[in-house]
C-alpha cells in the first residue's frame, strides 16, 4: 500500500508488530553525535525542550538528555579522547558531520533478542550487563543497520516531571528515519532479521520514499532518494547511510510552533494530512544535523 502524505511519512494506524522479539521491542531513544555539547544543549533548547544533564564517562563521552512522557528520549552526545571504541567512533564520525548516531530499541528479554539473532545467523556485539545494570547488543551490520542496537534496562528510567516537560509540549519519540541507498535491499535484510515491513510511503517534502517497520511502540521507517537532486539524495550524499530524522508528538502543533519560532527566528509551515494529524518540519541546520517533524496526531 503507498501512503501519500502532504508532510511526513508516517501511516496513522502502524500496523501491530508480529510476534519475534525484534519487533516486540519500543523504539527507545536517538543518540545525536554533537562536536559542542552546550552549543548542541542550546541548540536544542531554542526548540522547546527541556535538557537533563548526563555525565562524563570514563573513555570522555559526555552527554545529554531530552526525555520524553513516553518514557523515549534524544540523547545528545561527544567525545573529546578515542580511549575506547566507542569514543573513537564518535570522533571519526564529527571529524565529517554532526547528527544521528544510533538508534535504541528496548526490550525486555535480551536473551530472547541474541537468541533470535544467533538463530538467524545475525551478527551482533555484547556489552554483558553495565555498571547501571543496563545491557546493550549492537547489531554487527554495514550501514544504515550498523546504527541499530538494542537495550534492556534493569528498572523502568527514573526522572522528576519536570524533566519530561518540555515548551515545546512534545511527550514522545515516535518515528526514527534510517536512509539507506537501497530501499529494496535493506528491507529484505530487515525482514531476515526479524522485522515486519509495513506501508510504502511518499515522502514528498524529503524527495523520498519510505518504508514503516511498527514495533510494540514507535516505527522504524526506512528512506530512500526519489530525486537525485533531491533533499535525501543531498543528505545522503552529506552524511552517509545514517540517521536522517525522527519524528516527535507534540500534545499541540501551534504552540510547538509558537516556542519554537521564538526560539529560532523562523516560522515553520503547518502541514495537515487527514487521518493523520497536523506537523511541521525543522531542518537539519537547526538541528545538528537532524531532521525533526513534530506531528499533533488527529484525535
Amino acid at each position: 500500500m503507498l501512503v501519500q502524505l502532504a508532510v511526513l511519512a508516517i501511516p496513522a494506524s502502524v500496523l501491530t508488530a508480529q510476534g519475534t522479539p525484534i519487533t516486540a521491542a519500543r523504539l527507545d531513544h536517538v543518540a545525536i553525535a554533537v562536536r559542542d555539547l552546550d552549543a548542541a544543549t542550546t541548540s536544542y533548547t531554542a526548540l522547546g525542550f527541556t535538557a537533563t544533564p548526563g555525565r562524563v564517562h570514563r573513555n570522555t563521552i559526555r552527554n545529554v538528555f531530552l526525555k520524553l512522557r513516553d518514557g523515549t528520549l534524544l540523547e545528545l552526545i561527544t567525545a573529546t579522547e578515542a580511549r575506547d571504541s566507542l569514543s573513537k567512533w564518535y570522533l571519526e564520525v564529527l571529524q565529517h558531520r554532526e547528527g544521528g548516531a544510533f538508534l535504541a530499541f528496548a526490550t525486555g528479554s535480551m536473551t530472547a533478542v541474541m537468541d533470535h539473532l544467533t538463530s538467524h545467523d545475525v551478527g551482533f556485539s555484547d556489552t554483558g550487563p553495565g555498571a547501571k545494570g543496563f545491557r546493550t547488543v549492537a547489531l554487527v551490520e554495514p550501514e544504515p543497520l550498523r546504527r541499530v542496537f538494542f537495550i534492556q534496562y534493569p528498572d523502568p528510567p527514573a526522572g522528576s516531571d519536570t524533566m519530561w516537560v518540555h515548551a515545546n509540549t512534545a511527550v514522545g519519540l515516535a518515528a526514527a528515519w534510517l536512509v539507506t541507498r537501497d530501499i529494496a535491499a535493506t528491507t529484505r535484510r530487515l525482514e531476515a532479521l526479524g522485522w515486519t515491513a509495513g506501508d510504502v510511503v511518499a515522502m514528498q517534502p524529503l524527495n523520498g520514499l519510505g518504508r514503516a517497520f511498527p514495533m510494540a511502540q514507535g516505527t522504524l521507517i526506512l528512506v530512500s532518494p526519489t530525486d537525485l537532486q533531491g533533499i535525501t539524495a543531498t543528505f545522503l550524499e552529506q552524511q552517509g547511510e545514517s540517521i536522517m530524522g525522527v519524528t516527535i508528538i507534540v500534545e499541540s502543533i501551534v504552540r510547538a510552533r509558537q516556542v519554537i519560532a521564538s526560539g529560532v527566528g523562523r516560522r515553520f509551515p503547518i502541514g495537515t494530512v487527514s487521518g493523520r494529524g497536523r506537523s511541521f518540519l525543522v531542518p537539519p541546520g537547526l538541528a545538528r544535523g537532524m531532521w525533526i517533524e513534530f506531528l499533533e496526531p488527529e484525535a
